[in-house]
């Protein structure tokens, strides 16, 4: 069923919410929402060298996150996002949350809820997860910290 989005137009996937305020939903970068996950839904041919974040071609990951931050009344402020290659397909599956600027690896479906509880929620980066180090304004507020 679309949806009429933050832009106006429709969206079949009805996951971007009606017209909604800035202050209801502020961002650090002043856009609408708090946190913007792009996660890697790629496909290769198997066994390509470089690996693959979609195989199977389910986008299971991202119906997780989409899912989860539902579940937990979280649709509002947080956006889960379908993208292309992100590059990192060594250490995938990837993703990256804006505007906080950090990149997850390796991410399985079991890591999904701790994701959004530690790093969406509680403002945690999970270490074990991070493949890049924090931009420099996250880094200046702890790495353990955002």
């Amino acid at each position: 069923m679309a949806e009429e989005g933050l832009d106006g137009a429709s969206h079949g996937d009805g996951d971007r919410g009606g017209p909604a305020s800035n202050v209801d939903r502020p961002s650090e970068a002043g856009g609408p929402f708090t946190h913007h996950l792009f996660i890697c839904c790629n496909r290769r041919e198997p066994g390509h060298r470089r690996g693959c974040c979609n195989p199977d071609g389910s986008d299971a990951l991202r119906n997780a996150f989409k899912a989860q931050l539902k579940q937990r009344g979280l649709n509002a402020q947080v956006r889960a996002n379908y993208s292309g290659c992100l590059d990192q397909c060594e250490m995938g599956p990837t993703l990256v949350i804006y505007p906080q600027g950090i990149w997850y690896g390796r991410v399985t479906l079991a890591d999904v809820p701790r994701i959004i509880e530690e790093t969406v929620v509680n403002g945690r980066v999970i270490a074990e997860l991070l493949i890049f180090p924090l931009p420099q304004s996250s880094a200046a507020r702890g790495a353990d910290s955002i």
